[in-house]
């Protein structure tokens, strides 16, 4: 997890926000990434795309969300479930990354749901985005909005404030 807080334009910038999400933040006149990580307000979407980015969060933690997020669909077959079960083994450190790996690459997936598994078993932290979007996707449309909402709650209860500092 970081230990920095760095303004919301920087972070913005080196990040290369979307120019929706940079307009937003500026609108808040929040200062730090922790004052508006810390808003109710923010699209979970976005929230979710923060907390991916490089050394914000830590690679459990991302893990543990993707995994979390993979199980929110009905997944499509067994090989699928036992990604996510691996990945969660993995990321409590209870199998070895050649076990993940393996899972992640017998997914072969090619639905909405399969494509979470594979991601919650993926080798990077960043996956985590990818196991959101493809979860909210295999999701009927009507239920989407929810099932996003869900996963920032998800995340904050996960990282709590990443941008906080510790002492």
């Amino acid at each position: 997890m970081t230990t920095k807080n760095p303004t919301v334009a920087s972070f913005c910038e080196q990040n290369d926000a979307c120019e929706p999400g940079w307009q937003w933040a500026s609108r808040t006149r929040c200062k730090t990434m922790a004052q508006l990580w810390a808003r109710t307000d923010m699209l979970p979407a976005w929230r979710i795309w923060i907390a991916t980015r490089d050394h914000v969060c830590n690679d459990v933690d991302m893990r543990l969300f993707a995994c979390w997020c993979a199980t929110r669909v009905p997944l499509i077959n067994r090989q699928s479930k036992k990604s996510i079960v691996v990945a969660v083994r993995f990321a409590l450190g209870r199998s070895t990354a050649a076990e993940m790996m393996a899972e992640m690459m017998a997914v072969a997936p090619c639905s909405h749901a399969e494509y979470a598994a594979y991601h919650s078993a993926s080798h990077y932290p960043e996956s985590a985005n990818y196991a959101a979007g493809h979860a909210c996707y295999a999701t009927p449309a009507s239920r989407r909005k929810a099932l996003s909402t869900a996963q920032a709650k998800q995340l904050i209860l996960l990282v709590g404030n990443p941008f906080k500092e510790t002492k």
